[in-house]
């Protein structure tokens, strides 16, 4: 039997949407699998039809139809062969949806008769169903809601809120876009969405999901805090009620500053007391922001139970707590100055000005206390001077001592106060508030004192001494002495000096001349320790020279001791007969050649060690070469080729070395506090010192150094004098230092500058 199929084909589909119909063309079409076919109008009885079966009058009827496949043009095989078509306007269903159930006959006239067939056919459906374009929580959600925003593509008339399957809640909405506001229940997990229905439909649309946590009440919002603002708390919910407690820093009893309990709102305000705020600004320091802790506990079952713990940052304003200070005074409290100058004038090198910070203008500072005050001075003759102090506050009156200024012209005064966190005060300056002028205590330049011949009975005095004339208000000068033998006590009075002369002026200072050559009658065998006082109207300055005992050109003594140009030393167990004090000058006639003995034999003594030294290495190199016999214990031989003996070079090095030993003596002491040190070098008679001095002098311009003493066999004979420059880093101030050294062993100075300076010098001199 032939195989025949019938099939259906939906040629077109056109949706009319507003309608909720579609026009659809469909096609009845046949062929043969088997075979080609031929055939053909047969008595013009060929007929087909459609039918919708699931619409009624949707049916084409019986319509006639042309067959004409001959032998010579057969239909192929399996090729379709469309009997016909039809345009059905069919509705579809509510949700857009639409099949038809579609039925279909071909009648043939001849083989093969009739064909049959159903099929459905599924179209294209219409969108009926509402869009949802926004499903997105809102602001409003809180700890204790949730909201959310929505939007449609058409109107809906019903919305109805999901936790996954359960329906949590109806909404009667209306249009297009709305929001809705739901409460929800603590410590709970959500999965919301909404199902919304087009208006005048029943036809419901499903969003997504969106997942939400409702934990325990927590704070959020800005935890950027101005201690000038309120502080506000916003919780995401209310229940159960919470509790808050700031602490600065860290959580820790001493860093506690306030609390809020039992809050059971959204929201929180906490204004800071002053008292708050002034413990944050301890706590802060310098800085200009501090951490604040936020505690937030909660009240669980009738128990306030630790929750959580927030860091924020708080803004501070430091320069609105610095301290406050506004006046100080300040005056010359030198009685002797300030009585000549007034209170606003002080004179260079000599302390006097004083700045006074008064109980009643004492800082102030509402956050902290009072740690201590910066006073600084500048000005000075080019403007270049600066200086700062420093003094701790206390409970009475604050005195910052200037000191001693070393350069002249007028200065100013700023003052400003630090608490104890290191926030300054703004400073509080003095213009031009008072007045250096150039001055150094009376120096002098020139002194001798020297029995005449440096033998007799008759001293004399001699002395040069520049006084400053401060601006013309120096106008007095006075001269003191007094004396005692040596290894006496000083006497209590003085005796005034009358015969000084005016002896012009040098520069800036006065000059002041006293020439006596008989000015006091001493005995020559005793040695005197003097002091002279010279004083001018503002300031005196002692100096300690020393007087030795009279030394004769020549001396002859009962038992046959000659001395030149100085006592003989009668303690030596072997003393010698000739004491000589200098060197000896002997004028060889030959060749009229001047000789100076002590010279030679130095050089001598030279030579001789030199020579020592050429022995030894000669004798290490001849060892084994010379004959020890020859050797000879002679040292008035006159042969070139005898060497000495171990025994006489022996004696010879003895001899010398006992002429040219040296010694040495390190001394220490802390005059004022400070460093000195001392180091002593003696070959022979004659004494190498150097000093080396670092420190201030307290408040004298002159005096003795007490912590220090020379040792006997390192004392000078007679009082010695080295001058030395005032260096501080890599500048001087002011003229010089004059360090003195009497037979005593005590050292004296004389300076014009006080300060701390360096002052060093090397000098020599003879101890006999």
């Amino acid at each position: 039997m032939a195989n025949y199929e019938v099939d259906f084909q939906v040629i077109s589909q056109v949706r009319d949407e507003a309608a909720n119909a579609s026009n659809v063309t469909i096609a009845l079409r046949f062929r043969r699998t088997d075979y080609y076919y031929v055939g053909w109008n047969y008595l013009d009885q060929e007929r087909w039809r459609l039918n919708a079966e699931n619409f009624s009058n949707q049916d084409t009827g019986d319509v006639s139809w042309d067959l004409n496949y001959g032998y010579n043009n057969p239909l192929p095989q399996n090729q379709w062969r469309e009997v016909g078509r039809n345009n059905f306007r069919l509705p579809h269903n509510e949700d857009g949806s639409l099949s038809i159930n579609i039925y279909g006959k071909i009648y043939f006239g001849v083989n093969p008769g009739t064909l049959e067939a159903r099929k459905t056919i599924t179209c294209t459906p219409n969108n009926r169903n509402v869009k949802i374009t926004q499903f997105e929580k809102n602001n409003s959600t809180s700890g204790t809601t949730v909201g959310f925003n929505w939007s449609t593509s058409d109107n809906i008339d019903a919305l109805h809120l999901y936790d996954g399957d359960t329906k949590l809640k109806e909404f009667s909405v209306s249009g297009k876009s709305g929001s809705i506001t739901y409460t929800v229940t603590p410590n709970r997990n959500y999965r919301f969405q909404i199902r919304v229905k087009k208006t005048g439909t029943s036809l419901w649309t499903n969003s997504g999901y969106i997942d939400h946590t409702v934990g325990y009440p927590s704070i959020t919002g800005d935890f950027n805090f101005n201690i000038n603002s309120p502080i506000n708390l916003y919780f995401t919910g209310t229940t159960p009620a919470s509790s808050v407690y700031l602490y600065v820093n860290s959580k820790d009893d001493s860093n506690y500053i306030a609390e809020r309990t039992n809050i059971t709102s959204s929201s929180v305000s906490i204004n800071l007391t002053t008292e708050q705020k002034n413990k944050i600004y301890q706590k802060a320091g310098q800085k200009d922001w501090i951490t604040i802790v936020v505690v937030q506990n909660l009240h669980l079952n009738g128990v306030e139970t630790p929750y959580q713990q927030y860091s924020a940052t708080m803004q501070l304003n430091i320069s609105g707590t610095a301290p406050t200070f506004s006046n100080y005074s300040y005056s010359n409290k030198n009685s002797t100055i300030s009585g000549i100058l007034g209170q606003n004038k002080t004179l260079a090198n000599v302390e006097g000005m004083q700045v006074q910070i008064s109980t009643s203008n004492k800082a102030h500072s509402s956050v902290s206390t009072i740690s201590k005050y910066v006073c600084t001075i500048s000005g000075g003759n080019n403007n270049s001077f600066s200086r700062t102090y420093e003094a701790q506050e206390s409970q009475s009156d604050v005195l910052i001592d200037l000191g001693a200024i070393t350069e002249y012209g007028r200065y100013s005064i700023s003052v400003y106060a630090v608490d104890a966190r290191g926030i300054s005060s703004s400073p509080v300056t003095k213009q031009n508030a008072f007045e250096v002028i150039d001055y150094h205590v009376p120096l002098a330049t020139t002194f001798e004192l020297k029995r005449q011949g440096n033998f007799e009975k008759e001293v004399s005095l001699n002395v040069v001494c520049n006084i400053s004339r401060v601006s013309g208000y120096n106008t007095s000068f006075a001269a003191y002495y007094r004396y005692c033998k040596t290894g006496t006590s000083m006497p209590s009075s003085w005796t005034t000096i009358t015969n000084i002369q005016n002896g012009g002026t040098n520069g800036d200072d006065y000059r002041k001349t006293i020439t006596d050559s008989n000015f006091l009658i001493l005995e020559k065998g005793e040695s005197y320790d003097f002091q002279f006082k010279f004083k001018d109207r503002f300031s005196e300055v002692i100096i300690n020279p020393s007087l030795s005992q009279g030394v004769a050109p020549l001396s002859v003594y009962e038992d046959g001791t000659v001395a030149i140009n100085r006592v003989p030393d009668f303690n030596q167990t072997d003393r010698a007969k000739l004491q000589i004090d200098g060197d000896i000058m002997i004028n060889r006639n030959s060749d009229d050649e001047e000789v100076f003995v002590a010279e030679s034999l130095e050089s001598m003594s030279t030579k001789l060690n030199t020579i020592e030294e050429n022995n030894a290495q000669m004798l290490s190199k001849l060892e084994g070469k010379i004959d020890r016999s020859d050797i000879v214990d002679n040292l008035t031989s006159s042969s070139s080729t005898v060497p000495l003996s171990a025994n006489q070079g022996r004696v010879l090095k003895e001899q010398i070395n006992g002429v040219l030993t040296v010694e040495t003596k390190d001394l220490y002491g802390q005059p004022w506090g400070n460093s000195m040190s001392v180091r002593l070098v003696k070959l022979g008679s004659i004494c190498i010192c150097n000093i080396f001095w670092t420190g201030a002098t307290g408040t004298s311009k002159y005096g003795t150094i007490s912590e220090i003493t020379i040792p006997d066999g390192f004392r000078p004979y007679g009082v010695v004098f080295a001058t030395t420059q005032n260096v501080t880093s890599n500048s001087t101030y002011g003229a010089s230092t004059r360090i003195s050294i009497s037979s005593n062993g005590k050292i004296s100075f004389v300076t014009d500058n006080t300060g701390m300076l360096e002052r060093h010098v090397t000098f020599a001199y003879s101890t006999v």
